[in-house]
């Protein structure tokens, strides 16, 4: 059988072994919000720091690689490539422009 106290379902056996002052505490306490522990200062670095070593291994593991220098040299050419076009391009435009000024 359980008995409803402080809205918490309390059966004959806890009754009997907790005694009848302290059911009223056992059922205050399940209704008290659970609080979480207090943190150490030190803890909200310690992920921190853990991303940063795992970073610092990734890092290190990459700079080792060959295909990666291979993939960085691709990369400048491209991009070196895209930066010749873009100047081209802009060099057509003004030249473009310069020649409609003259028009006017």
């Amino acid at each position: 059988m359980y008995h409803k106290r402080g809205g918490s379902e309390i059966s004959d056996d806890q009754r009997d072994i907790a005694g009848p002052g302290r059911v009223d505490r056992i059922a205050m306490i399940s209704h008290t919000p659970a609080l979480p522990a207090p943190r150490s200062p030190s803890a909200g670095r310690q992920p921190k720091v853990v991303v940063a070593m795992i970073g610092a291994a990734a890092a290190a593991r990459i700079a080792r690689d060959r295909r990666t220098y291979e993939r960085l040299i691709v990369f400048a050419l491209v991009l070196a490539a895209a930066a010749a076009l873009a100047r081209e391009n802009q060099a057509r435009s003004q030249e473009r422009l310069a020649a409609w000024v003259k028009r006017l």
